[in-house]
């Protein structure tokens, strides 16, 4: 179970988020000549990919590597983006199922994590190098650290070997991945979205809300401004890539609310635009916050927290330990009406 599981599937949570969703006309763009989820927008990136499977490697590698440019520009901790890894969780799962295995079947695992320690030593080393970008030189690695986060985050541990994690990438997917960074440099760096003095959180999360959902990962925060990377061909307004990025801005809210701090947490930082970044053409597509009606804001945020700690609900604690069950019993008792609506009244 995810946030995005959640839109998917299930219905009810489905109504609650489409009541109040941000429509269309209320986005802009970074492009005068383009409106927001415009079907006839340039595709500076086209996805010849022949092989369907390589679109999930080409678009969290490229989640990884423009979290890395970004961090490369900053005048100050810029190792804050090594700390945020889901590929770790990933390689974490794989170690488990080694270490819970009575014999060990898979010759290739001490080579997965030789990769691995590779992989982050090439970044680190990336990030503090002041001298010119070169952040091609880093694909081969993003895309590895790509395989291994899609095997977390979808629970998919090749049963055939842990080879195919470690198989070398084809030069259609190396081609893929620098040609969406090559645009994500042009309108970020070189059109200075992100400067030295940038306020970043890489891969936010939010605290408690994240967990009692099942999980909440975004990709970055920049300045105040909430950025889904999207590097699918689908072009367009749809409901649920909506859902997902004000879901992420609701969750949020709920965790400033109860003040639940946790590693990656955005607490201390406001959320003052949610946007899309479409890697295959360079277009943002922003929403304000302040668009929202304080109104049906509070309605939704009182009811996102009563399904979220539905009391039938608590039948997930077996997945996630009875700790962090007891951790949504103390949560909710900070999320009163009262405290909701004095929330929604001041931000």
């Amino acid at each position: 179970m995810s946030l995005k599981t959640l839109i998917t599937y299930d219905k009810a949570f489905q109504e609650i988020l489409k009541k109040h969703l941000p429509r269309k006309e209320q986005f802009v763009t970074n492009r005068h000549d383009v409106p927001a989820f415009s079907r006839k927008c340039q595709i500076l990136v086209p996805n010849t990919l022949s092989n369907p499977w390589n679109s999930s490697i080409t678009g969290t590698a490229f989640d990884y590597l423009a979290r890395f440019i970004v961090a490369k520009q900053l005048d100050d901790d810029r190792q804050r983006v090594m700390d945020s890894f889901v590929a770790e969780n990933g390689l974490e799962e794989i170690q488990k199922r080694e270490q819970d295995s009575w014999i060990s079947v898979e010759p290739a695992f001490p080579r997965l994590i030789k990769r691995y320690e590779q992989a982050r030593k090439r970044v680190k080393k990336y990030i503090s190098d002041n001298k010119i970008d070169n952040y091609t030189e880093l694909i081969p690695d993003v895309c590895f650290l790509a395989r291994l986060d899609i095997a977390f985050r979808s629970s998919w541990v090749p049963l055939t070997g842990y080879g195919q994690l470690l198989c070398n990438e084809t030069k259609e997917t190396i081609s893929d991945v620098a040609n969406m960074a090559q645009v994500f440099f042009q309108v970020f760096i070189i059109g200075q979205i992100i400067t030295g003095q940038s306020t970043v959180v890489f891969n936010p999360r939010f605290g408690d809300m994240s967990i009692v959902c099942g999980g909440a990962d975004a990709d970055i925060l920049v300045d105040g401004v909430l950025y889904d990377f999207k590097s699918s061909k689908k072009l367009g307004y749809h409901w649920d890539e909506v859902a997902q990025i004000y879901g992420y801005y609701l969750l949020d809210c709920l965790q400033k609310i109860a003040m639940e701090h946790a590693a990656g947490s955005t607490l201390g930082e406001e959320i003052n635009y949610i946007a899309f970044y479409r890697a295959r053409s360079g277009i943002i597509e922003k929403f304000s916050t302040k668009e929202f009606v304080n109104e049906d804001l509070y309605e939704t945020l009182i009811e996102i927290r009563d399904y979220l700690y539905a009391p039938q609900r608590r039948q997930c604690a077996s997945l996630l330990g009875y700790d962090v069950w007891e951790n949504r019993e103390r949560v909710v008792e900070n999320l009163t009406d009262e405290a909701i609506l004095s929330w929604v009244q001041h931000r």
